[in-house]
């Protein structure tokens, strides 16, 4: 270990934080996040929210007396809106 500078430990040190946390949190995540939310967590598929909306949109016009409105919204810089207060408290148990 003397050879290496801090610097050089730096990324390595990332990656043990970042394990320990996510294996921290990853026990209560399907308490957490809602059913609808599929990306990013054990046992849940994206792709499943894509066909869904596919077979939404495929006959959204059929039968429909009335105007209707699909609506897309991108919600950007959505991980700046992060409730932090309510994350620590599981990193620190």
């Amino acid at each position: 270990m003397k050879d290496f500078r801090p610097i050089s430990c730096c990324n390595t040190l990332y990656k043990i934080i970042a394990r320990i946390i996510a294996n921290r949190i990853k026990p209560c995540l399907s308490d957490i996040i809602s059913p609808s939310q599929s990306a990013f967590v054990a046992g849940r598929c994206i792709g499943d929210n894509i066909l869904l909306v596919q077979e939404l949109m495929r006959n959204y016009h059929k039968g429909a007396s009335y105007p209707r409105l699909a609506l897309k919204v991108d919600l950007m810089k959505a991980f700046d809106m992060v409730d932090w207060g309510f994350l620590l408290p599981f990193f620190f148990g």
